[in-house]
């Protein structure tokens, strides 16, 4: 479905060279498959940008005139057959085809100057079948541009530079000659990196940062020369000389570097991993400390990163959001990168995955991988990061409104105020098991919560099904719905444990979800419950799959609905007072085993809204009218009630042009009310009986579901002033990161992104796939165990 679309906000004002500058031969074989859809997405929306200044067009930028007034101001002249060979390539340049772009070099090579490095540069990227071929036109290219900056009136280029930047206060970047010796220093570099020779590589970068190091251009085909360096000295496992440039050799344009969309991801993660390294090599663990040193008054965090270099992890946070779904992956140890061809020659912002892509190449992804912890820090890094954000960095506690200060405490049920331990304990000691399956379950148990067992995850998810349908008795498994003690399921999906555990479990009849009442002290809380009111999204997303299949089959979507009703009510008017501000801790952070790791009360919302929830979003968070002046914009409240938001608005209006399983497409026109809950059931059956084929169900229900999301866009109103295309007459446009926000204009866009920013980022997969996902399953093999 067409839309317009708004701009995510970013530094980039205009299209930027990518700092890889790829060649058109040139792909990427990453071993991940087909790129993502938003990678898609951005790859076509670069495509065919280009940065009419490189190769064979040194001296067009701003015309030959410049490039006369700039020699005149430095007493330098050029030759005039240069000129003149220069003129005809940049004349022709847009025309040509590659064979006649090739015969032009040729020609310009075969003139009596014999010195035209834009010709080189042209063989290389136009004759040249591979990386290998292209490094003799470069070194060719680098020897003519430097021999071309003699003949401006200085014997060597760093003098020359020195005099231009004297006299012009700008970057030797911006002297117009000086152009191809850029690109053929950079594209050499560039070259020698992706071939993995990074000692030669890395000197020719220094080049550049020695020569032109202390300025920073504004021209618009301005590539970073000092993108990947910090990557090759961590690449050469030099983790105290990448934080030196960065924070030292870089210190003229510091700023620019940790600021600018062109170098700030890089540098960011660079740095982040370089202090991890550098730590652990002292025997260390870097601290995870987010506040500026003691006595500083400096307002930005940029200037204070030489003395407090542990500053950028809250950066590299917020930058790198698509970065971070590789990096964070549940396989993030053996995640490859997509295919893509061809590379892009320019680049996006710093959020965008066609940045991470650029910034992962080439064995940057493959180091985090090897660097022994190096992943389990980054995902601490974010959990504590945010943690903070969330309990003081967000809003202080005298800003705190009485809704949320108010929300019950949720203290720990009897039986689950233990360890971890005592869940493998109740697991198995059950009187229904000999002693010698006792011991096999507990020792499977225990295989299952250490991350590098070398067991195969398959073989022993199998055997501990194989022993719970064998010897258990649903009172083992399942201690009954109606008993005051926990179940083994409870305690799982309490403790966050491992997904198999819960996965065994419920395949060997555990019950994950019944009624129960906060005053009802004769039964125990669902194991469902239990997950919601602890954050942990992972068990809450596997049992919700399993119990969709099972009441959808039994006919109760009804009931499931009001358990999705139910569970969001439990998550949300529970421990938010503890976690998101109250003063007094609760009982799961007094008792010995604290809160997951990867605990988020933000993916429990991803996760019940793709399960299907779209009922009343829980009192606690509606606010009425009177008490919006009340609660801040970033109230935890208001950022939860908004991620709801928007996540509904976002299934509700998620494009079904690329549906292909009329499954999603049923569940898409329920959702839309496009048929009811009998015809759902209807159509369902007469799928399963053969008297409708699904071609014919997709072909019936699309066009109906297209007009109903047209019908629902008509209503859409801007989430910052609430106002409705309707009665503003202009257009609304959505926020190109999440798709989900609609917004009247800019200014609109700006004063909400206090609200929106903690849902701006990508939703959760639907259950289904999440699920598999967890235990990084192959779905053609595990029919036996979902």
């Amino acid at each position: 479905m067409p839309h317009d679309e708004m701009p995510f906000c970013s530094h980039l004002d205009g299209i930027v060279p990518s700092p890889s500058m790829p060649f058109p031969f040139e792909e990427l074989r990453g071993g991940g498959g087909l790129p993502s859809t938003e990678l898609q997405k951005e790859l076509w929306e670069n495509c065919g940008r280009t940065i009419n200044v490189l190769h064979a067009t040194a001296l067009s930028c701003n015309g030959p005139d410049k490039a006369d007034q700039q020699l005149r101001d430095i007493g330098g002249t050029l030759p005039g057959e240069y000129v003149h060979m220069n003129y005809i390539l940049r004349r022709n340049a847009p025309e040509v085809t590659r064979e006649e772009a090739i015969s032009l070099a040729n020609a310009a090579l075969k003139s009596t100057l014999r010195l035209c490095p834009e010709a080189h540069l042209i063989l290389a990227r136009h004759e040249s079948s591979n990386l290998h071929e292209a490094v003799p036109h470069l070194i060719c290219a680098l020897e003519d541009s430097m021999r071309l900056l003699q003949c401006c009136g200085a014997p060597t280029v760093p003098a020359l530079a020195k005099r231009f930047q004297r006299r012009h206060k700008c970057s030797f970047w911006d002297f117009v000659p000086a152009k191809p010796w850029f690109e053929a220093h950079l594209r050499l570099a560039n070259t020698l990196r992706k071939l993995g020779k990074l000692e030669q590589a890395l000197e020719h970068y220094m080049v550049l940062v020695e020569v032109d190091g202390d300025y920073w251009s504004t021209s618009a085909d301005y590539v970073n020369y000092r993108y990947h360096i910090p990557s090759v000295l961590l690449q050469l496992d030099r983790p105290g000389e990448a934080i030196s440039f960065m924070l030292e050799t870089c210190s003229p344009v510091l700023e620019k570097c940790f600021g600018s969309d062109s170098t700030a991801l890089s540098f960011s993660l660079s740095l982040t991993l370089a202090l991890y390294k550098l730590a652990r090599a002292e025997g260390k663990e870097p601290p995870l400390d987010f506040e500026l040193p003691d006595g500083s008054n400096e307002p930005s965090f940029t200037r204070s990163l030489p003395a407090a270099p542990h500053l950028i992890y809250g950066a590299a946070l917020q930058l790198g959001h698509a970065t971070a779904s590789y990096l964070l992956a549940p396989n993030a140890k053996s995640v490859k990168l997509p295919d893509v061809k061809p590379l892009p020659t320019t680049m996006a912002s710093c959020q965008s995955h066609l940045q991470a892509l650029i910034y992962l190449s080439d064995g940057v992804l493959e180091m985090w991988q090897r660097t022994p912890g190096a992943l389990d820090f980054f995902k601490r890094m974010q959990d504590a990061y945010w943690a903070q954000r969330w309990t003081c960095g967000f809003f202080s506690q005298a800003g705190l409104s009485d809704r949320v200060m108010g929300v019950k405490r949720f203290n720990v049920p009897h039986g689950l105020d233990g360890t971890t331990g005592s869940f493998v304990n109740l697991l198995s000691t059950s009187k229904t098991l000999c002693r010698t399956r006792r011991k096999e379950v507990r020792q499977l148990v225990r295989n299952l919560t250490v991350p590098d067992n070398p067991l195969s995850e398959r073989a022993r998810i199998q055997s501990l099904q194989a022993i719970l349908k064998l010897e258990s008795s649903i009172g083992y498994v399942d201690k009954g719905k109606k008993s005051p003690e926990p179940t083994p399921l409870s305690m799982a999906m309490y403790y966050d444990q491992h997904p198999l555990i819960v996965l065994a479990l419920i395949s060997a009849g555990a019950k994950s979800w019944w009624p129960h009442s906060s005053t009802d002290k004769s039964r125990f809380p669902s194991p469902l419950e239990l997950a919601a009111r602890a954050g942990n999204w992972r068990p809450l997303a596997l049992g919700l799959c399993i119990l969709s299949e099972h009441m959808h089959k039994l006919g109760h979507a009804t009931c499931y609905k009001e358990i999705l009703t139910s569970l969001a009510s439990a998550m949300c008017e529970t421990r938010i007072a503890c976690l998101y501000g109250e003063k007094e801790s609760c009982a799961r952070c007094e008792g010995q085993v604290k809160d997951s790791q990867d605990a988020a009360f933000e993916k429990c919302i991803d996760v019940l809204v793709s399960a299907g929830f779209r009922g009343e979003l829980p009192s606690v968070l509606n606010c009425e009218d009177a008490c919006q002046d009340d609660c801040p914009d970033d109230c935890s409240l208001v950022l939860l009630r908004e991620r709801f938001r928007f996540r509904v608005a976002q299934e509700r209006t998620r494009t079904s042009y690329h549906v292909r399983e009329v499954d999603e497409l049923l569940e898409r026109a329920l959702a839309l009310n496009v048929i009811s809950e009998s015809e759902h059931a209807e159509i369902s059956d007469a799928i399963a009986a053969g008297s409708k084929t699904a071609a014919y169900v997709v072909s019936e229900l699309k066009p109906k579901i297209f007009a109903a999301v047209d019908e629902w866009n008509k209503n859409l109103a801007c989430a910052g002033c609430k106002a409705t295309e309707a009665a503003t007459g202009v257009k609304l446009k959505k926020c190109r990161q999440c798709l989900s926000a609609w917004y009247c204009g800019a200014e609109c866009q700006q004063k909400h992104w206090n609200v929106h920013k903690r849902s701006c980022i990508a939703p959760l997969p639907h259950v289904s796939v999440l699920a598999r996902q967890i235990f990084d399953l192959d779905p053609a093999q595990d029919k036996d165990i979902l």
